[in-house]
């Protein structure tokens, strides 16, 4: 019985190793992903939805341009997590610079970096 018991254990305990370190290598790369800029010029005034998904999240954002600046970024999907409403602190910095090369929030850098990439993703530009 304690055989069976140790083996149990010693599987369930690799299975959870393994997985953590697929989370982690997700996030890792996540967060080195590069954000080019985009090329406002080129981008007809109008609202424009961007999507980015890494895992099993996504992010989804609304970008309002007018006179190829960017006048207002709306978050659309970004989950429900402390990280998440801090991570929306990269909007004010895209605004402000009319650039997504900005520094993401420190303490959400993935899921900051996940919605430049949203914004990056526009569709219909």
């Amino acid at each position: 019985m304690r055989k069976r018991v140790s083996f149990v254990f010693i599987v369930l305990t690799s299975i959870n190793a393994m997985l953590f370190s697929c989370v982690y290598k997700g996030t890792k790369n996540s967060r080195n992903l590069p954000t080019d800029e985009i090329n406002l010029s080129r981008i007809s005034d109008g609202s424009y939805s961007g999507n980015f998904a890494y895992g099993r999240f996504t992010y989804s954002v609304e970008v309002a341009l007018e006179y190829h600046r960017i006048k207002n970024t709306r978050i659309l999907d970004n989950g429900n997590s402390d990280k998440a409403r801090k991570a929306e602190g990269v909007v004010p910095k895209v605004l402000a610079a009319q650039s997504i090369k900005v520094d993401t929030v420190s303490g959400a850098t993935t899921t900051s970096k996940a919605l430049l990439k949203a914004t990056k993703m526009l569709r219909g530009s």
